[in-house]
């Protein structure tokens, strides 16, 4: 009996796990439908709906790294570098070991015309190693 009065206060906990696991698991599928559904779009050469699909995967899961990358580079490609910039800062923030990602942002940045925001987000960076001389000089020759 007293193995049962122990256990009692731990079956909400539980069930909130298994609820919460569920609703993960539910939109983890959606989003993944999503990607799937925009990869075949940017396959057949659709960049316009693929970038409407890629959007609405972030709009209802907004750590999803890989909808955030196409986004950056299909804004490249349409010469839109202010969005560009920000797609990759999002990355930046969801993966900070992604160096390209940061380099990226600070190309997009330059390209964009944002020198001043550039400026102060770059003397607010506590760890500058990632911009070694190659990436500096790769900025660079984009500008």
């Amino acid at each position: 009996m007293r193995l049962v009065n122990q256990t009692m206060p731990l079956l909400p906990v539980i069930y909130c796990l298994i609820v919460l696991l569920v609703f993960i698991s539910l939109k983890t599928d959606k989003t993944s439908e999503k990607l799937i559904k925009a990869r075949s779009e940017l396959a057949l050469g659709n960049k316009d709906r693929a970038y409407d699909i890629y959007f609405s995967a972030i709009s209802s899961d907004t750590s999803c790294e890989e909808a955030y990358r196409a986004l950056a580079e299909i804004a490249e490609e349409r010469v839109n570098y202010k969005d560009s910039a920000y797609y990759w800062m999002m990355i930046s923030n969801l993966n900070p070991l992604d160096i390209n990602a940061k380099c990226n942002y600070f190309r997009a940045m330059i390209i964009s015309g944002a020198d001043s925001i550039l400026q102060l987000r770059f003397e607010s960076l506590s760890d500058r190693s990632f911009l070694t001389d190659s990436y500096i000089y790769a900025i660079a020759k984009s500008y």
